[in-house]
């Protein structure tokens, strides 16, 4: 957007009324460190050079100059540096909501109030081909090898990486280890298991997308859900959880039976009540999922449920996302130790929570994924979104939502009685129908995926959950429609695409219901 508006090159800087609003003493970012990230435009994951292939020797790749990277120099500075700029700037006040928390007047530009002040931006990055590795350590299932529950965390860092991601392999390591010590003494899951260490993750989630597309068709016939940690311990507030809607009654039964890690006559479920409430307020609230980490291409290109979970601390306009010294120097082993987890016995607690997920998922005969009905929720607040925002547009260009008004009470309908259907075989012991039923569950899920993608992202196929084109991070409403009927406002001469994304829901919502017609 910077290039497309004439900027030469863009400096970037963490503001401290977002990143140490108290001061930088505690666990607030230093005045000295500077987050990093990385700003390829995407709006795909993976390799760049390999946009729908494995990153592998053979594959065809992208001449450089095709591929979208930025096209402008973009470096990041301290907050600190940062205030030395900003004071000399000159032009008109920047607006109440654009004022940072430095003791200064924040101005537009451009330029400097001292007459041939310059700033020179020199980046020096160099674009080149390096090999980076995953891990995957597999354990063969006994009654179905076939079927496989996934594991996964990645494993680089911008810097020293304490929360982000060494806490995520911490408790991925722990669960390895005992594990381990469960396959010792005899045991072997019904499913099989692969622990996976993603490589690359902050480039552009490159290690698990590569996966994912060297092994596409395996995965997307024989995967039964991807759990993910990442930003394992961030916070020390309260447990948050993104997930399918599929997988909410697991989190929801296994949170109730594990004890709170200071309190242990509180459940997790308890205390996410407490702080972390659903609207109305009777239960938890369970988010779902965006495009945030390494689930991403499992969930978006192969629909496959899927779990992210962790600690954090919830936000509010005085504290930064998803914590203060993200992506900075300052994320040590002592600054974890300090300030979030001193016993790390928040990361024994998120062990547990994945030894729980993992085998249930891995040895229950029925798959836990009972919940289908809480997408009816996820369905009526869409299409409550895309009325409430759009309802004149859509009635000046005599587009009618009957159609997937009907679709979404007849999912509502449908789900709940394939729910009862589901309970009558609690206790199935033939693997035909074991077999029958949890294929159900499963293609629930894929149904909502079109296989030619999302305009302009090929590689986002869940029209329920994929990004828009404005947040690649944060799943929305109906994505398609609303990223068409957005367009259509800024510009009449878009509005085409419309009336197809609406079709496009309202088809695959019906083939939804389809997945769940009784077979048995």
């Amino acid at each position: 957007m910077a290039y497309e508006h004439g900027a030469r090159g863009v400096i970037l800087y963490s503001d401290p009324a977002d990143y140490a609003p108290y001061g930088s003493n505690s666990w607030w970012l230093p005045p000295d460190n500077v987050q990093r990230g990385s700003v390829y435009p995407g709006p795909s994951f993976g390799d760049p050079l390999t946009h729908g292939l494995p990153s592998i020797p053979g594959m065809y790749r992208s001449p450089r100059d095709d591929v979208s990277l930025p096209t402008i120099p973009v470096h990041v500075i301290t907050y600190e540096e940062a205030e030395q700029l900003l004071r000399r700037m000159k032009g008109p006040e920047v607006p109440k909501e654009w004022k940072g928390g430095l003791n200064l007047t924040y101005r537009f530009g451009p330029g400097f109030q001292e007459s041939g002040l310059r700033t020179r931006l020199e980046v020096n990055s160099e674009n080149v081909l390096k090999n980076v590795s995953n891990v995957i350590g597999t354990i063969k299932g006994s009654l179905e090898p076939d079927r496989v529950v996934l594991i996964g965390t990645h494993r680089d860092a911008w810097v020293n990486g304490a929360v982000d991601s060494v806490s995520g392999t911490a408790v991925i390591m722990e669960l390895s280890r005992a594990v381990g010590v469960l396959l010792k003494s005899g045991w072997r899951p019904r499913r099989t298991i692969k622990f996976c260490s993603w490589s690359a993750e902050e480039y552009a989630l490159i290690g698990s997308t590569e996966y994912v597309e060297q092994n596409y068709k395996f995965l997307s016939d024989r995967a039964v859900a991807y759990l993910n940690l990442d930003l394992a311990v961030c916070g020390n507030f309260t447990l948050m959880t993104y997930s399918s809607p599929l997988l909410n009654n697991l989190i929801r039964g296994v949170v109730r039976n594990i004890s709170d890690p200071y309190d242990d006559n509180r459940s997790l479920y308890d205390v996410m009540l407490e702080r972390n409430p659903a609207q109305g307020g009777l239960e938890p609230r369970l988010r779902t999922l965006g495009t945030f980490s390494d689930y991403a291409s499992f969930y978006q290109y192969l629909g496959v449920p899927s779990i992210d979970y962790g600690y954090f601390f919830i936000n509010n306009k005085k504290q930064a996302s998803p914590y203060p010294v993200y992506h900075a120097l300052a994320d040590t082993y002592d600054w974890i130790k300090q300030y979030i987890d001193p016993d790390f016995r928040l990361h024994l607690t998120l062990a547990k929570l994945a030894a729980t997920f993992l085998l249930r998922l891995s040895d229950e005969p029925l798959l836990p994924m009972n919940s289908i009905s809480d997408y009816t929720q996820v369905l009526r607040l869409s299409l409550k979104y895309v009325e409430a925002h759009f309802s004149e547009l859509l009635q000046s260009r005599n587009i009618s939502l009957e159609f997937l008004r009907n679709a979404v009470e007849t999912f509502e309908n449908v789900s709940l009685e394939f729910e009862e259907h589901l309970a009558s075989y609690k206790n199935e012991k033939d693997f035909r129908k074991l077999r029958v039923l949890n294929d159900q569950m499963i293609q629930v899920e894929k149904a909502f995926l079109y296989p030619a993608g999302l305009p302009g992202r090929r590689e986002f196929k869940h029209l329920i959950f994929a990004p828009s084109l404005s947040n690649v991070y944060s799943a929305a409403s109906f994505p398609g429609v609303t990223d068409a009927l957005a367009q259509c406002t800024q510009n009449a001469t878009l509005c085409s695409d419309i009336e197809f994304q609406v079709s496009l829901v309202t088809h695959n919502i019906q083939q939804a219901v389809a997945m769940m017609k009784p077979i048995l």
